[in-house]
């Protein structure tokens, strides 16, 4: 692959650091996403995301995703709908099945909610 090219594939995506969800917010994790976006409802959401895994690698980490916490509030359906948003931002807020699933099943359709969550390589946070 030329230089060229190679510049200006990595001038396509930004990487950032983020919450791990998987620790609900108490360790930070690396990701890196595309600068093409899509219409989801109202907002712009960036085409794919990618998680630093622990074997160093990226994987598909999904764009728009249901975040439960814990296994009672994953039974009890009581989740946060979360969003990542170009430049590195992410946007959330508390999942209702009845006003947010036609938004969940057009994220679906567009193949932003694909990825793999697990496996993320993690960051401890520095106390403040």
């Amino acid at each position: 692959m030329n230089q060229s090219l190679e510049r200006s594939i990595e001038q396509e995506e930004l990487e950032f650091i983020g919450p791990d969800f998987n620790f609900n917010g108490y360790c930070n994790a690396r990701y890196r996403m595309r600068n093409t976006s899509v219409r989801l409802g109202d907002i712009e959401v960036p085409t794919r995301v990618e998680a630093l895994n622990t074997r160093g690698e990226w994987q598909q980490f999904p764009v728009v995703f249901i975040h439960y916490g814990t296994y009672e509030a994953m039974k009890n359906n009581d989740g946060q709908l979360v969003m990542f948003l170009p430049g590195g931002k992410y946007t959330s807020k508390p999942y209702s099945p009845i006003t947010d699933r036609e938004l969940y099943q057009q994220a679906k359709k567009l193949g932003l909610t694909m990825g793999k969550q697990s496996g993320i390589q993690s960051i401890v946070k520095e106390e403040e």
